[in-house]
């Protein structure tokens, strides 16, 4: 049974001085809102904070005078005491009689605890303000205070910081912000999405959740999984949106408990691994390894994906592991997993050139579109892309695959669409990738020829294909498994409503079409021993095929690439993706007493894009191409893919 935030330690007893005489802390200036220069010291902002930095900087000789005595301090009209408190561990805890509450901050010459009810923040003010002396309640770069009194706990909480207001060095400080705690285990707003607060605010305040005392929750036996990484199918996720739409049928939709009534249909779906978009509200640089210890530890999530991870370079050099860590530790076994020698995660990440699977999905895009010059970059994908991994010692399962995910087009507008549609978006068009790579196959927008959709439903099922047979570990986003469009918008961020909502009544009208084929996909990718390799596939094992086996063509204009595959469980399988704009006939590898039978071919209508063994006409389909077969040919319709498996001659 894991316990939630609270632990059993004494609590601490010094208290704080009494609001006499003068905070030694230096002098701060920035510009005021007319531009001028004023001390802090006189400033005329309301608060606490304020008034604990009314001071001159005084001499030096000053530190000889008589020694400050802590006193008694109360906050909340006496009901509460307040003392010294502790610097570890960060953020609010939940302790005996009371509360620890503690913030790292590096440049704040003055800070203060802000404290809320949920009335006063809707309206916008602060409750109260606790002021923290700058030497009983601040340990090296740690502010911290502890609140006596069981009040507390229906309360809400953030801080204000004093210091150097110096944009072009980065300082932000301003007394009359108030910042919320990076470490807060919950964050309140507005009460709805999307509606301004009172006065019209875009950007009303917020506050973290007091933790209660004693919080208990049962994880009911849970214990990490522990897949490797190479057999991971990974499920991008929005969670609200997962079951926000009416639907799903959920009691509680748009919640964690919503998405868990749904994971039998991510088990059917063949999805081991579910890639939650931010669900949280901070990823500063010196809080994300505690905060994914938090994560870890807590809410007993498994791993992290770091998108657009080449931001943290930005600061990498402010790193410091005393403050993250506590001590200068030479790795971190609970956030990683594995030992990670300094430096620390954030490091390996700032210095590492590749950014996830960017480079795949641009090149699997082009190829699978018709662009000539990308048949080697597509071979080199479908290994695992050896070519971005390999000479660093890295596995093909470094590779996290995909071809659609939250910032970009969906899978199906990826193919409806040539350009993107954002003036809902409220910014004229202007936001959102305009380097897309997609191909609307002939004609804009949903509403288009027979032909038109029908070499869409193929396009959709080759980027599938391609996605499950490719070493590495395959990511698809939420609703691509139906063919979900969002109009074209290609950033839909600021949208709650259906634009990102998972159509559960559009999966059911369309369940016997792709969900199906994406399903027995995934299936398949899970039964071959082949499509997630421990090491980068070798000659041993792979060849590669041109129109006629054995003769691959890498050259500008190839628009076709074949391979084989030893498998343990299949045997060998072949996969072929013709993406020209004609059809052809391929030679197959020959195999004496084997003989190929055909699995996947994206240019036939459902239920045959998919043949399984259950499936009635299954072996009428396959006879009526065994004038092929039988001379080891196979033909491919135009901007197609492939997939057969090596049987016994019998």
């Amino acid at each position: 049974m894991a316990q939630l935030p609270c632990v059993s330690v004494a609590r601490p007893l010094l208290a704080v001085p009494p609001s006499r005489g003068r905070w030694h802390g230096p002098r701060v200036r920035r510009p005021n809102a007319a531009g001028r220069r004023v001390a802090a010291g006189v400033r005329t902002a309301t608060g606490p904070v304020a008034a604990a930095v009314e001071a001159e900087v005084d001499d030096e000789d000053d530190d000889d005078e008589e020694e400050e005595v802590p006193v008694e301090r109360y906050a909340l009209g006496g009901a509460c005491k307040v003392l010294a408190g502790m610097p570890e561990p960060l953020g609010a805890t939940a302790l005996a009689g009371g509360v620890n509450f503690a913030v790292y901050s590096s440049g704040a010459s003055a800070a203060a605890l802000c404290l809320f009810t949920p009335d006063d923040l809707n309206a916008s003010q602060v409750t109260e303000e606790v002021p923290l002396h700058p030497k009983f309640n601040r340990t090296g770069s740690v502010w911290h205070v502890f609140i006596e009194g069981e009040q507390l706990h229906t309360m809400l909480y953030a801080y204000r910081f004093d210091g150097v207001f110096a944009p072009e060095r980065g300082q932000y400080y301003d007394v009359s912000n108030i910042v919320v705690d990076p470490y807060a285990k919950a964050v309140i707003s507005r009460g709805q999405y999307g509606v301004p607060a009172p006065g019209g605010d875009c950007w009303p305040q917020m506050a973290g959740m007091i933790p209660l005392p004693h919080s208990m929750f049962d994880w009911q036996g849970d214990l990490p999984l522990s897949y490797h990484q190479k057999d991971l199918i990974i499920y991008e996720m929005h969670l609200r949106g997962f079951t926000k739409h009416d639907s799903s049928n959920s009691q509680h939709p748009g919640t964690y408990i919503g998405a868990v009534s749904k994971l039998d249909y991510l088990k059917e779906l063949g999805v081991n691994c579910v890639e939650l978009m931010p669900c949280h509200e901070f990823n500063e640089l010196e809080y994300y390894s505690s905060s994914s210890k938090y994560w870890v530890m807590e809410m007993h999530v498994d791993g992290f994906r770091f998108d657009l991870a080449s931001i943290m370079t930005r600061g990498c050099s402010l790193w410091d592991p005393v403050n993250v860590y506590g001590s200068p530790l030479e790795g971190d076994m609970i956030t990683t997993g594995t030992p990670l020698v300094s430096p620390p995660l954030v490091d390996m990440i700032s210095n590492d050139p590749i950014l996830g699977g960017v480079k795949y999905r641009d090149t699997v895009r082009q190829f699978i579109k018709g662009t000539d010059g990308f048949a080697g970059a597509f071979a080199e994908c479908l290994c695992g892309s050896p070519h971005l991994y390999q000479a660093g010692g890295r596995k093909p399962w470094h590779s996290v695959n995909f071809v659609c995910a939250h910032d970009g087009f969906t899978l199906a507008d990826l193919v409806t669409y040539n350009n993107k549609y954002n003036l809902s978006n409220g910014e004229d068009n202007r936001d959102g990738e305009n380097h897309n790579l997609s191909w609307n196959c002939g004609e804009e927008g949903e509403f288009a020829s027979l032909s038109v959709r029908r070499l869409r439903k193929r396009q959709m099922r080759n980027f599938f294909v391609c996605l499950m047979v490719s070493q590495g570990v395959p990511m698809f986003y939420m609703g691509d498994e139906y063919g979900h469009t969002k109009g074209g918008n290609n950033n839909t961020y600021c949208h709650d409503h259906y634009v990102n909502y998972f159509r559960w009544d559009k999966k059911e009208e369309q369940s016997s079409d792709l969900y199906r084929f994406c399903r027995l996909m995934t299936k398949f990718r899970q039964e071959c021993e082949s499509l997630g390799l421990e090491d980068f596939p070798t000659s041993e094992r792979l060849q590669w095929h041109g129109h006629q086996p054995g003769r691959p063509d890498w050259s500008e204009g190839s628009r076709f690439v074949a391979f084989s595959m030893k498998d343990e469980t299949k045997g060998e399988i072949y996969v072929a993706f013709n993406t020209s704009h004609l059809p052809v006939v391929v030679g197959l590898p020959e195999r004496p007493g084997y003989r190929w039978e055909p699995v996947v071919d994206t240019g036939k209508p459902a239920p045959y894009d998919f043949l399984t063994d259950d499936l009635p006409d299954r072996m009428l389909t396959i006879h009526q191409f065994s004038h092929f077969l039988t001379s080891n040919l196979y033909p491919m319709l135009s901007y197609s893919s492939i997939i057969l498996v090596s049987r016994p001659d019998v």
